[in-house]
């Protein structure tokens, strides 16, 4: 058993997120509460001043299949003109409604430009950050040295806790999926995953 102090460090940023989302679903909770009309209350305003103003943006019109980039992992399924509805997010939650269904439509080269140059962008630097983290590996195995290898490649060797198959580490994440491979290596061992 640790005591409290060693491992202070890993329980209070849990606790600062559960409070966090609590704090988010209770202000999520309060501005869908303004926004959905009830039974003897006149229609709540088009737009909600004060402090959920921050709150309010407008994504424009998406594909029906494509989750609106603010409200991860959910589709487009409210029918138009429906009262404003909920949905968690990586940062809390997101309150929207659909205001207006448009036909499905060709979009021009212009109207896309951005969305294709971001999108080959983010495909070229993914490719691009491979192909350095194999060169890494590569290196790094051939020296026997992964801090040498790292520093010739201008990459910050980085050392955790220890840490259970289930853990999240921190600026890395979970240690599920493919980086599960730590837990198959051996001492030393310099080991890529994808």
């Amino acid at each position: 058993m640790k005591t409290l102090d060693e491992v202070k460090d890993q329980i209070e940023p849990v606790l600062k997120q559960q409070k966090g989302q609590q704090a988010a679903q209770k202000q999520a909770d309060a501005l869908l509460a303004r926004l959905v009309p009830r039974p003897g209350r006149p229609p709540p305003p088009r737009k909600i001043s004060g402090d959920v103003d921050r709150f309010c943006c407008a994504e424009g019109f998406a594909a029906r299949t494509r989750a609106i980039a603010s409200v991860h992992g959910r589709n487009l399924r409210a029918t138009e003109k429906s009262p404003p509805d909920m949905a968690p997010t990586s940062q809390g939650f997101a309150v929207y409604q659909l205001l207006a269904v448009k036909p499905p439509a060709t979009p021009s080269f212009e109207e896309i430009r951005s969305k294709v140059e971001e999108e080959f962008k983010n495909e070229r630097a993914s490719i691009l950050l491979t192909q350095k983290t194999q060169e890494l590996s590569d290196r790094a195995k051939a020296e026997h040295d992964l801090k040498r290898a790292a520093k010739e490649l201008g990459a910050t060797v980085k050392t955790s806790d220890f840490v259970l198959p289930d853990a999240q580490v921190p600026e890395i994440g979970s240690l599920a999926g493919p980086a599960s491979v730590v837990f198959t290596m051996k001492p030393a061992e310099i080991q890529w995953a994808d």
